[in-house]
């Protein structure tokens, strides 16, 4: 095999045609220093032909590999990103002090209004494939932007509350109870105060309350004619609610402290709806429904026994 046949055979470049030349050279010198012929044999030619597909062999795998490991690690990092994974999300954190309501547009174009005294954890940016906020206290109105590829899930301690696209209201100000009251759309809420798990599809005009205590979920109304998303606009409503749960709703709502002076009023409870009322406007009220009365300086507002 001469070295035409070679470079027709293994489509050689002109490094490794030296190369070969040079083995060819190498080999013969061998041959005369040992007395051999002066023409290498077809063993030799053989064997100088191996080793230079071994050359091509390796150098066909490394440019393979030069290749493919870059298109492997883009597809790594491209599904890295789209699920998230190998990297924690940037969190924010909101909380809105008493007395005040704050609406928070996130990445996704999705918006969420918090009541007073509530806590939001949301990531700076979502995943491709997910949508995930936390309520950590409080009260917030969620309108979701619509992605069917990418759920929005709201989390709180009892439950878990994932959409497509809708607007619902949750309330967690109570650790107690939880309400989930759904406005448009559909979601899928999955308790977490039973220990099974339970998973609930609402529709629009349901509400869902999840008892931590009494380890249930069940369907309630909203109390008074108002949605339970009325806070939006200021305006409260209250269907037999105890004395102590209305003084922690003003507390927050106006940004007040309140003393029950008086342990014997805490009996009372109350039904009312008001509307952009003023603190002493709904203290007034409170007082014709019941035998109370009530001092005010500042902030600071004292309530006990009518004498």
């Amino acid at each position: 095999m001469g070295r035409k046949s070679f470079e027709k055979a293994g489509g050689l470049s002109p490094e490794r045609i030296r190369q070969m030349d040079a083995d060819i050279a190498q080999a013969l010198s061998s041959e005369r220093e040992t007395g051999g012929v002066d023409v290498p044999s077809l063993k030799l030619l053989d064997a100088i032909d191996a080793k230079i597909r071994r050359r091509n062999r390796r150098s066909v795998a490394g440019a393979f590999a030069a290749v493919c490991l870059p298109l492997v690690a883009l597809c790594l990092t491209a599904f890295a990103e789209l699920y998230g994974w190998g990297h924690e999300p940037v969190m924010r954190s909101v909380q809105v002090p008493a007395g005040e309501h704050l609406r928070v547009l996130l990445a996704d174009g999705s918006a969420v209004t918090l009541n007073a005294c509530s806590e939001l954890r949301y990531p700076e940016r979502f995943a491709r494939r997910r949508r995930e906020v936390r309520l950590v206290r409080g009260e917030a109105f969620f309108e979701v932007a619509h992605d069917a590829s990418a759920p929005f899930t709201v989390e709180t301690d009892d439950v878990s509350v994932e959409v497509l696209g809708t607007k619902f209201n949750v309330n967690a100000y109570d650790k107690e109870v939880t309400t989930v009251y759904l406005k448009e759309g559909k979601v899928r809420l999955t308790e977490r105060v039973t220990g099974r798990q339970n998973r609930y599809l609402m529709a629009p005009d349901e509400m869902l309350a999840v008892d931590r205590n009494a380890r249930t979920c069940r369907a309630v109304r909203p109390a008074g004619k108002s949605a339970p998303e009325a806070w939006l606009h200021n305006n409260y409503a209250f269907t037999n609610a105890p004395l102590e749960d209305v003084v922690e709703f003003l507390e927050r709502h106006y940004a007040v402290e309140i003393e029950v002076a008086d342990a014997r009023i805490l009996q009372y409870s109350y039904t009312m709806e008001f509307y952009n009322e003023t603190i002493d406007e709904v203290l007034s009220v409170m007082s014709q429904i019941t035998p109370i009365r009530y001092s005010r300086v500042n902030d600071r507002i004292t309530v006990q026994a009518a004498r």
